[in-house]
């Protein structure tokens, strides 16, 4: 069985001339308004995540390292036992609670997750 070497010839056809850029200033279609929009409301919703929030205070100066820590803790146990279970209960606060004292090892002890907080508070 032999295989034929292809030449420069045998290539895919040649493309086809550039279409011409939309002028500027055309009217957008209503899609690409709504896309736009869509974009526009997932930055402002952005801007009033909590996790944002607590890196503008941190980064303004108004909170600590500790406090950042601490405030990013109580989201992720507010946000996960929220979800798990409905309404307060003593199962939810133990949860809450065996949540909490887990993300304060892993912050605590984590190699990777102590250096980070080392280096926010070099940072200051």
């Amino acid at each position: 069985m032999t295989s034929r070497v292809k030449g420069p010839g045998d290539g895919p056809p040649p493309i086809g001339a550039p279409e011409a850029p939309e002028a500027p200033g055309a009217p957008e279609s209503a899609e690409a308004t709504r896309a736009a929009e869509a974009t526009t409301a997932a930055v402002a919703t952005a801007a009033t995540d909590p996790i944002s929030q607590i890196a503008g205070e941190l980064r303004a100066g108004r909170i600590t390292v500790e406090q950042a820590v601490e405030r990013l803790i109580e989201d992720a146990v507010h946000r996960q036992i929220g979800r798990a279970l409905q309404g307060p209960s003593k199962a939810s606060m133990a949860l809450a609670d065996e949540l909490r004292a887990l993300l304060h090892a892993y912050a605590a002890n984590d190699p990777f997750l102590a250096a980070r907080i080392r280096r926010l508070n070099l940072a200051k």
